[in-house]
């Protein structure tokens, strides 16, 4: 089965955030291009998602020129696409467009990817990605299982309504960027367990105040369902109000 995840430009309440200007795509996709960014293409044939980057972008001639991946297999697949969905978050801002063709090409001597120009391009940036820190006495917990029937319990640092930071204390569980792991446990004390699935956007070290060191995973939700939002906002907002008691 794919990979999916939610083409949001699809959804009328998002109208407002779409970018048609075809200059305006082009600076967007540059600023990319300067940052090295890096942004997921989702193939409606493959289970993986590719991680790619812009190259070159030639707004007179409408073309996108993307970064290949190594894997021979999957950039057969990548760059011989029908509807591919690229999707890219930061700085809690989610940039998506899509490609209704993606064809092989070659830059600067190397395999890339070749796009035409996105007619429209999503830039949505939400307040409800605003983190609040999951206070350590109430113990939030996200379980990840395995398809092998390995379960890893990480700490919950933060909880947005776009995903979660944790902190993984045992080396067995691997560890890949753009990873997805289906049927996740988000445990939060006084609400009900969410089973969600989560993908791994980033990964780094983190020492802890006793000096131990333990991976510290960022941890995006794919498809979070509107009852499932909703129970997270009340967490949020019950969050929220907490701390401002204790600050006053």
């Amino acid at each position: 089965m794919s990979v999916q995840i939610e083409n949001l430009m699809d959804n009328p309440e998002n109208e407002e955030f779409l970018v048609h200007s075809h200059s305006s795509i082009a600076s967007i996709l540059r600023n990319l291009m300067r940052e090295n960014s890096t942004i997921s293409a989702y193939l409606p044939t493959s289970d993986e998602v590719v991680a790619t980057g812009v190259l070159h972008v030639d707004l007179d001639k409408k073309m996108v020129i993307l970064d290949a991946t190594k894997e021979t297999k999957l950039n057969n697949q990548f760059s011989s696409s029908s509807n591919v969905l690229f999707d890219l978050k930061q700085n809690n801002v989610i940039l998506q467009f899509t490609a209704k063709q993606t064809q092989p090409a070659r830059f600067n001597g190397q395999s890339a990817v070749y796009i035409e120009l996105p007619e429209r391009l999503l830039r949505l940036q939400r307040r409800e990605f605003f983190r609040v820190a999951a206070a350590s006495d109430t113990g939030v917990t996200c379980v990840i299982k395995e398809t092998r029937g390995d379960t890893h319990k990480l700490e919950v640092e933060d909880v947005s309504l776009g995903g979660v930071g944790a902190l993984l204390d045992d080396q067995l569980l691997e560890v890949k960027q753009f990873k997805i792991f289906h049927n996740c446990e988000l445990r939060i004390p006084g609400f009900s367990t969410l089973v969600v699935d989560l993908q791994i956007r980033n990964c780094f070290e983190k020492t802890l105040p006793g000096g131990k060191k333990v991976r510290r995973l960022g941890l995006s939700y794919a498809n979070l369902s509107p009852d499932k939002e909703n129970l997270l906002q009340k967490y949020i907002n019950k969050s929220q109000l907490s701390k401002i008691r204790k600050d006053d």
